[in-house]
């Protein structure tokens, strides 16, 4: 009897070794991201200029939806000039953010201004064809929808096939929102191959208000 007692609690031992090599070994595995779609959201800094940048802009830059996305380097280019690029942790998709000034031109009301500047600026990243640029749109935002959503007087959206110069991803999505009384362009830029997939555009309606206009003293540039 002492003998299967011995027996059946080296059994037990074994059997305890055994499944806490194999919660030990699925831990690692969830924290190396292989059962775990997201690594421990990384922390996004702003540069101390961007951050005043965005201040002096009006705007509220809100880092918490960014959370499944890491800081990535900014590529120069000379058809676009951006401040901040992030990248997703898991998928190929990047955003990358810009702030403009629209300075007024004498003798022309600003709202004839924006439009052509805009969409200026949005041809520079997209791709030719034929002579023409792969371009869709802009689509104007509704005023009032634009003004609750994102506490701006006017705003776009375009689809664009990306130069690639410009960036390695063939797709953009470009939303540009406009303060009149601040006289600023806030650009997001999205980027991703191919046509948006169903995950693809679940990641933008996230992230899609991550950059507006302060509505009260009460908002903050979220620093993180």
């Amino acid at each position: 009897m002492a003998n299967v007692n011995r027996v059946y609690s080296s059994l037990r031992l074994r059997r305890q070794y055994v499944l806490k090599s194999i919660f030990l070994c699925f831990l690692g595995l969830a924290m190396s991201g292989v059962f775990w779609p997201y690594r421990a959201a990384a922390e996004i800094t702003l540069s101390k200029d961007f951050a005043n940048e965005i201040e002096s802009a009006g705007l509220v830059f809100n880092l918490d939806v960014l959370r499944k996305f890491k800081v990535t380097r900014v590529l120069p280019n000379k058809h676009f000039k951006y401040r901040l690029a992030l990248k997703h942790q898991r998928i190929p998709f990047e955003v990358r953010y810009a702030i403009r000034h629209l300075n007024p031109v004498k003798g022309i009301r600003t709202e004839f201004l924006l439009e052509p500047y805009v969409s200026a600026s949005i041809m520079n990243m997209a791709r030719m064809e034929d002579s023409d640029p792969v371009m869709t749109g802009p689509t104007a935002f509704a005023v009032d929808d634009v003004r609750a959503e994102f506490g701006a007087d006017w705003g776009i959206t375009s689809m664009i096939g990306t130069r690639a110069t410009f960036s390695k991803y063939s797709t953009g999505m470009v939303s540009v929102i406009y303060l009149q009384e601040k006289g600023v362009l806030a650009y997001s830029i999205y980027l991703f191959n191919g046509k948006a997939s169903d995950e693809t555009m679940q990641i933008i309606r996230e992230i899609f208000y991550a950059m507006q206009f302060r509505r009260s003293a009460h908002d903050a540039v979220n620093v993180q």
